[in-house]
C-alpha cells in the first residue's frame, strides 16, 4: 500500500525508474555479476547496490538473471554469491508474483531452521507472509 501511495504522489515516478535503469545498468555491465580478483570490498558493495536498485526499478535483464540464480540456488545446483544474495531474494520476491513469493517465504523458513549461514538481515528483505 505504501508503494501505491508513493507512486500516486510522486510525479514522474515511471520516468525516474527509467532513468535509474539507464544509468545503473551501464555501471553493472562494467562491474559485472561475478567477483574479480582485483575487486575490493567497495566493488562488492557497489554490485549489491546496483542489483538491488535495478531490481526495484523493474530492470527486466536483472530480474531475469535474479530469477535464474534463485532457481539454481533453491534446487541446490549453485549458490548465490553472499555479496548480493539479499538483493537477489528481494528482486525475485518483489517481481515474481504470488508463486515466487510463496517459494521465497517457504525457502526463507527452511533456511532459518537449517541455520546454514544465511543472516537474519538477508532474510528480512523477503516480503511479508503470504496470505
Amino acid at each position: 500500500k505504501l508503494k501505491q501511495w508513493y507512486q500516486r504522489r510522486v510525479r514522474g515516478y515511471t520516468q525516474f525508474k527509467a532513468m535509474r535503469r539507464q544509468i545503473f545498468s551501464r555501471v553493472l555491465r562494467e562491474v559485472g555479476w561475478e567477483k574479480r580478483e582485483t575487486d575490493g570490498h567497495t566493488d562488492s558493495l557497489l554490485r549489491n547496490m546496483l542489483i538491488g536498485t535495478l531490481g526495484v526499478s523493474d530492470d527486466r535483464e536483472v530480474i531475469d538473471k535474479c530469477e535464474e540464480l534463485f532457481k539454481q540456488h533453491v534446487s541446490g545446483d549453485a549458490q548465490i554469491a553472499a555479496d548480493y544474495r539479499g538483493s537477489v531474494y528481494r528482486t525475485v520476491c518483489r517481481a515474481g508474483g504470488e508463486e515466487a513469493t510463496t517459494i521465497c517465504w517457504n525457502f526463507s523458513r527452511k533456511l532459518i531452521f537449517m541455520r546454514n549461514g544465511i543472516g537474519y538481515r538477508e532474510l528480512s528483505v523477503l516480503v511479508p507472509v503470504p496470505s
